[in-house]
């Protein structure tokens, strides 16, 4: 496992290191929209737009039932270690490849 040399507190500090440099490399990239086609919006325009499509029922639908599938997916990467490596006895490197088996099955399935 990568985490075990470094700790888990590491694996953040890589990340925003990445992040960093990533910022860094945002920096370069200008506008390539010309000047004239350009054009302002009010902040009121804004809040109205989200407003439109908040009162959109079928909106709201599909995002409500988004929302609660991604909660499942979580609850399901949460619960996962637990379950495997206290109730089956894998060690972590046993139920990072049972996740990576079923992230790859899930992969194959879904095509």
């Amino acid at each position: 496992m990568y985490s075990s040399g470094i700790g888990w507190q590491g694996i953040f500090c890589i990340l925003l290191v990445l992040g960093l440099v990533l910022l860094a490399g945002s920096w370069h990239y200008r506008e390539t929209l010309p000047a004239e086609r350009r054009s302002s919006v009010a902040w009121h325009d804004i809040l109205h737009g989200f407003g439109s499509v908040l009162r959109n029922r079928r909106f709201v639908g599909y995002v409500l039932q988004f929302g609660f599938a991604q909660g499942v997916l979580f609850a399901y990467i949460a619960s996962s270690p637990f379950i495997t490596q206290e109730h089956y006895g894998f060690s972590a490197f046993g139920f990072s490849l049972c996740f990576a088996a079923n992230a790859v099955a899930i992969g194959v399935a879904a095509t």
